[in-house]
């Protein structure tokens, strides 16, 4: 009777502006048999509640229901609320996300979440007894003012007068009037997926650590914090909680998570997470004798509960080797291998060996990337073999 074939877990996120997960997955898949022709390979879907994630519900059987929603920038797009055992899940990033800025402009000072407020409108309408709201990919900094006033909380001045639902009139709201609530939204949990940690407010809030990825000059930035720092007293009232702002969570896209926990009673949770117990990961990384994870980019922020971080800490937990491909390795050696990861390749530096350009050849360097860490992994293997036998 022969040696049992490598069994290998393929499990990356997608390389953004590159490729997707799935065709990272691919990419991946053909390294695996190029060094191990023979090995059983299994994908497992992952998304961390940013672009990306309804596919990975999709790719568990969700259904997936059609709807129109207000961009980013107030044009109409095209999205889908995807269910699920009983369960609806929106995706900010593909309702009033970066990826849906028209002719991809960045407009830190006008962009709203009024459409991810549509979508849970449309998720709300299905039979479901709880809402997930992946809020990855945010395009705004509007401390979830659009989501809420879509929801039916109306922002008004001192003076009970309406306000837009702006950016720019975030210093002017002293509460919220609930109009047209739906009526059942009190009584369906509602859930934050996100992957970021980060509070609404303070040098390491929502303006300071994120505007500049969404467009925001250091004036612009500086303009934001005193927007949300007013908004964030709000809140904390509504919420009667004087702490709110500053809890690890509550500056995800933008500050919706704190409009959501103030307003709607709304939880935070790990988009990583949820969508691996989607995917049944565990069950996976437990038939595996090594996973594969990769991202465009691994530094200290994937370390904090970015998808392959997840993924990393789970195959840890089940004694499975981790090997990390992406297109550029920032973190430090020891924090990847606290983490779980026994082994990585970078694509910037394979790419310096053989002189090829990074984004158009990725496909053909992360095939290369995977096949020298199935290498090195069945050399680390045997080697451990022969020391078990001597």
């Amino acid at each position: 009777m022969g040696e049992r074939p490598l069994r290998v877990a393929v499990a990356p996120d997608k390389f953004k502006g590159s490729l997707s997960a799935a065709a990272v997955a691919e990419a991946m898949t053909r390294g695996i048999h190029r060094a191990a022709s023979a090995a059983e390979v299994r994908s497992i879907a992952v998304a961390d509640g940013g672009e990306g994630t309804l596919a990975a519900v999709a790719a568990a059987g969700a259904l997936l229901v059609p709807t129109r929603v207000t961009g980013p920038t107030g044009r109409p797009v095209d999205t889908h609320v995807a269910v699920l055992d009983r369960t609806a899940y929106v995706e900010l990033a593909d309702c009033c996300g970066l990826q849906r800025l028209p002719g991809g402009k960045l407009a830190p000072l006008r962009a709203g979440t009024r459409g991810a407020g549509e979508a849970v409108l449309c998720a709300l309408a299905q039979d479901v007894d709880t809402v997930v709201v992946g809020v990855g990919g945010s395009a705004s900094t509007d401390g979830g003012i659009g989501f809420l006033d879509a929801l039916g909380f109306h922002p008004h001045a001192q003076d009970g007068a309406p306000l837009a639902a702006t950016v720019e009139n975030l210093h002017l709201v002293t509460g919220f009037t609930a109009h047209h609530v739906p009526e059942h939204l009190a009584s369906i949990p509602l859930v934050i997926a996100t992957d970021v940690s980060n509070p609404m407010i303070g040098p390491e809030g929502a303006a300071h650590v994120f505007g500049p990825q969404k467009g925001a000059n250091p004036e612009q930035v500086r303009f934001l914090e005193d927007q949300l720092a007013h908004l964030a007293a709000v809140y904390a009232a509504e919420a009667r909680d004087p702490e709110l702002a500053e809890r690890p969570g509550t500056g995800a896209a933008g500050g919706i998570a704190a409009a959501a926990v103030a307003l709607l009673g709304a939880s935070i949770k790990s988009g990583a997470q949820a969508v691996l117990q989607l995917s049944r990961a565990a069950e996976t990384i437990d038939w595996a004798d090594l996973v594969f994870i990769g991202e465009g980019s691994l530094d200290e922020q994937t370390l904090r509960g970015k998808a392959p971080s997840e993924v990393a800490a789970l195959a840890q937990a089940h004694r499975t080797p981790a090997y990390a491909v992406a297109g550029r390795i920032d973190a430090p050696l020891p924090a990847l291998r606290a983490r779980g990861i026994a082994d990585q390749v970078s694509l910037v530096e394979l790419a310096r060996l053989d002189q090829s350009d990074t984004y158009a050849h990725a496909e053909r360097l992360i095939a290369s990337a995977t096949a020298q860490l199935v290498e090195r992994h069945r050399f680390r293997s045997s080697r451990q073999h022969l020391e078990e036998i001597s």
